[in-house]
């Protein structure tokens, strides 16, 4: 019976000693992934049975990791020792995912030569697609071309913020990426595919003011803007160009075309879905021209958005001293709070503007 113990014991032993050999050579292997030591790295690979398909502490493996890393050596020896290519990571993304995120064409290349899932649905349901349009918030054709050349479904649509689902469609739409949209279209995107808001690809375009883009969607058998509008959850006719106006706030400084807006029918204290509206939206942009406007068109001064952050606090968030003073003088309430946070702390925290300090203290 002793005997027995004995070399249960050193079974046991022996067992922990090889857990352990792994684990050591497993942070060895990680630490040369961090140096970009690839004749390192494969030597461990030759003499260990790493599992490299292991998650670290960040939920990453190291095969994310030199993709992270733009290592596309490093990505190609783990591919070849067999590395999982389609292990979800980090918050729920894949390494094709990442590999679109950093914009490496090489990297994505590869990745789907050894198989990489291009559909796969990750953080929020964005596809490696999708994060090809998101890119940067600039257009990039020649990744969509890269992964529509290689099946990428057109379709599939990402439920992103506050469940606001779009097919990769009806984002270049939004975004106004007029290439992206024929290149979409010429590959079968489905124009008249609505989301949960009974929204299609041309109400985006209307929307956000790309009338090119409204022009092409109409050319390749869109339904009209009244047949679209029908049902719609998002807006109507009435309320077209308050949400126009609510994105024009972020980016336009021409007062004339703001004005022109508002003359139209555009509702200054509009709010959208997640409670936006002009004005708070003019602030977080520091858009002191789009700001000018609302007030002299009677915007409401006070309101708050989704995060209950007025006008004033982001204006004091950003130091924006010009626009606070413009929203003091119409009336803003520097005591309102959002939880236990005002204007004066947005200030003192982030702003750190010594002259918005004193305005409000005093």
């Amino acid at each position: 019976m002793k005997k027995l113990i004995f070399i249960l014991f050193l079974f046991s032993m022996y067992l922990y000693s090889q857990t352990d050999n792994k684990s050591k050579a497993y942070e060895r292997l990680r630490e040369y992934v961090n140096e970009g030591n690839i004749k390192e790295a494969e030597n461990i690979l030759k003499q260990h049975n790493v599992n490299i398909n292991n998650l670290d502490y960040e939920d990453f493996t190291l095969l994310s990791i030199a993709v992270m890393d733009n290592n596309i050596e490093m990505a190609e020896l783990f591919l070849k020792y067999k590395a999982d290519v389609n292990t979800v990571v980090g918050d729920g993304d894949t390494a094709l995912i990442l590999a679109v995120d950093n914009n490496n064409m090489e990297m994505v290349k590869l990745l789907l030569s050894y198989g990489a899932d291009i559909d796969y649905k990750g953080f929020r349901g964005r596809t490696a697609l999708f994060c090809a349009l998101e890119y940067n918030r600039k257009e990039n054709i020649e990744m969509v071309k890269l992964l529509i050349k290689n099946k990428a479904d057109v379709n599939i649509a990402y439920d992103g913020d506050y469940k606001n689902e779009k097919t990769p469609l009806m984002y270049a739409a939004m975004k106004g990426y007029k290439e992206t949209a024929k290149i979409l279209i010429e590959n079968k995107a489905d124009i008249n595919k609505k989301n949960i808001h009974k929204a299609n690809a041309l109400i985006y375009s209307y929307m956000y003011g790309h009338e090119d883009i409204a022009d092409i969607l109409l050319q390749n058998g869109s339904d009209s803007l009244d047949k679209s509008l029908k049902g719609c959850k998002l807006l109507n006719k009435e309320t077209l160009f308050s949400y126009r106006l609510i994105n024009a706030a972020e980016y336009s400084t021409n007062e004339v075309f703001l004005q022109n807006l508002i003359d139209n029918g555009a509702d200054v204290n509009y709010k959208n879905y997640d409670k936006k509206t002009a004005l708070t939206e003019a602030a977080s942009y520091n858009n002191i021209n789009a700001v000018k406007v609302l007030l002299k068109n009677n915007a409401n001064v006070n309101v708050q958005d989704y995060y209950d952050m007025t006008a004033l606090m982001k204006a004091c968030r950003n130091g924006n001293l010009e626009m606070t003073k413009m929203l003091l003088d119409a009336g803003a309430d520097k005591s309102i709070k959002r939880g236990n946070y005002d204007a004066l702390y947005y200030a003192r925290e982030y702003g750190k503007n010594e002259e918005i300090i004193k305005l409000l203290t005093k």
